[in-house]
C-alpha cells in the first residue's frame, strides 16, 4: 500500500495509486510508472500533480477526465483515510517496510539489513500459514 506521510507528493501518488487499482490499471501499468517518474523523468517525482498522472494513464485506455473524476471519488477518499490510519496504527516511519499478517513489521533496520528483509518476510508468512 502507498505511504502518504504528510507530504503533498506521497498524498498525490497514493492517490494516483488507488485511482489506477479502481480503473484495473495497476498490474499493467505500475512499473512504467516507476520508470516514468524515476528514470525517464516524465512525471515530477518532487511534485506529481494529478493532471500529470492522468495524462500518464490515458495511455492504457482511461480518458484523463475518467481518472481525475474516479480520482475524486467516495470510495478513493475512505481508501485514503483508511491507508492512513493503517500507516499509524502500524508505526510505519518509512519505506520500505512489510507487514506480515497484521502482526509484525519488518524494515531493514529490523531486518539487520536490507539484505535480510526479503528471507524474514518470507519466514513470516510460511510461519504465519502454518497457523504459527
Amino acid at each position: 500500500m502507498p505511504v502518504q506521510f504528510n507530504a503533498d507528493s506521497w498524498k498525490t501518488f497514493a492517490r494516483g495509486f488507488y485511482t489506477a487499482q479502481a480503473l484495473g490499471l495497476i498490474e499493467k501499468s505500475h512499473m512504467d510508472l516507476f520508470k516514468a517518474i524515476y528514470v525517464e523523468k516524465k512525471i515530477d517525482g518532487g511534485k506529481p500533480t494529478l493532471d500529470a498522472l492522468a495524462k500518464f494513464y490515458s495511455q492504457y485506455g482511461v480518458s484523463t477526465e475518467d481518472f481525475l473524476a474516479t480520482s475524486k471519488s467516495f470510495a478513493i477518499e475512505a481508501k485514503l483515510k483508511r491507508n492512513s490510519a493503517l500507516i499509524g496504527a502500524y508505526g510505519i516511519e518509512g519505506t520500505p517496510a512489510f507487514i506480515v499478517n497484521g502482526k509484525y513489521l519488518i524494515s531493514g533496520q529490523s531486518a539487520g539489513g536490507y539484505d535480510q528483509v526479503e528471507p524474514l518476510v518470507k519466514f513470516l508468512i510460511a510461519r504465519e500459514s502454518a497457523g504459527g
